[in-house]
């Protein structure tokens, strides 16, 4: 009876641990998925929709986090900061007051921004919990779209994809920079500036006889802009929201372009550009007949 008992308790040990490991798992797996949660719009949406008029956002997503998510004090009161921050920096700089649409986009990617520059990459001997949950909150990132990154990594690309320029017409500064806003979560001045140097850019193209293909009209808007787009986003503000790694993927490519044999040649501006699919030398029109 003495070996059976002992049989027994063992077999039964061995089950209550696998069920504790089972809900230790569930239970853990439940929590990261309230952390990645707290990360999008419709979290945001819903503090905003249910907190209470006379407390602030801020609080009372800190309330919430410290309750339901279980993280460290320092993790929920950055997630409530950086929310907080973004739909104060909408109200105050009026954003999209006609849009609420584009006025939450505009704070969902302003947030983005803020997350990446507060939760740079963890340290990977650091064990800690608030470290674990920092890298949840980098690969969540890196899981949806980043636009104010793709366009770091390459300005020109990006511009003509979003502006459907194939044809450089003229661009509308103020619409566009109005658009960059939204797309990228900064402020408008940082926007305008991009819009300016963008509109400077397209302008000299179109004037330039140095192309005559898409791929030497890329290389030359690059050239032109490339001189001047650091310095768009060198605002004090700007350099609070944008995560470096960005600027660092924005510099990368100024140095490529400035390694690129190709310059700028001012003595063919003004001129007028062949029409594309005509030989060289063919005369500029038809003769009449005589």
């Amino acid at each position: 009876p003495e070996i059976q008992w002992i049989k027994t308790t063992s077999i039964k040990k061995q089950e209550q641990k696998k069920q504790l490991i089972e809900k230790t798992d569930q239970f853990i797996k439940a929590q990261f998925n309230q952390l990645k949660h707290t990360l999008t719009l419709e979290f945001f949406l819903e503090c905003n929709n249910f907190c209470p008029g006379h407390r602030s956002l801020k609080s009372y997503i800190l309330n919430k986090l410290t309750i339901e998510l279980g993280a460290s004090e320092k993790v929920c009161k950055s997630i409530a900061h950086i929310w907080g921050q973004a739909a104060q920096w909408t109200i105050d700089w009026h954003v999209a007051p006609d849009a609420i649409s584009d006025a939450n986009r505009f704070i969902f990617n302003l947030a983005r921004n803020l997350f990446q520059q507060k939760f740079t990459l963890p340290d990977p001997d650091d064990l800690s919990t608030d470290s674990l949950f920092q890298t949840i909150i980098i690969n969540e990132l890196s899981q949806v779209s980043r636009p104010l990154n793709s366009f770091c990594n390459n300005p020109v690309a990006w511009l003509r994809k979003f502006e459907h320029r194939s044809n450089l017409r003229h661009v509308n500064v103020h619409d566009l920079a109005v658009s960059l806003q939204i797309e990228f979560g900064l402020p408008i001045e940082t926007c305008q500036a991009i819009s300016n140097a963008w509109s400077e850019t397209i302008n000299l193209a179109r004037k330039s006889a140095q192309w005559k293909t898409p791929a030497e009209l890329d290389r030359l808007l690059a050239k032109v802009l490339a001189p001047k787009i650091e310095q768009c986003l060198d605002d004090e503000l700007a350099q609070r929201i944008i995560p470096d790694q960005y600027l660092d993927n924005l510099s990368l490519w100024v140095e490529r372009v400035n390694n690129q044999s190709i310059r700028v040649d001012a003595t063919t501006v003004d001129r007028k550009r062949p029409a594309s699919g005509e030989p060289d030398g063919a005369p500029s029109r038809k003769k009449p007949r005589l």
